[in-house]
């Protein structure tokens, strides 16, 4: 499984808004968001 966490952007009070990727050995990939856990993206083999 590999994670990647990127800096996505700041929210108008400074707190940084990062894009969380989960890839699986199968080619399961999901992004998150770390403010509130939102799904954004969810990408998976045919």
């Amino acid at each position: 499984m590999l994670l990647q966490d990127t800096l996505f952007g700041k929210s108008p009070v400074g707190r940084e808004a990062r894009m969380i990727s989960i890839e699986t050995q199968n080619g399961l990939t999901i992004v998150l968001t770390n403010c509130g856990g939102i799904i954004t993206s969810i990408k998976m083999p045919d």
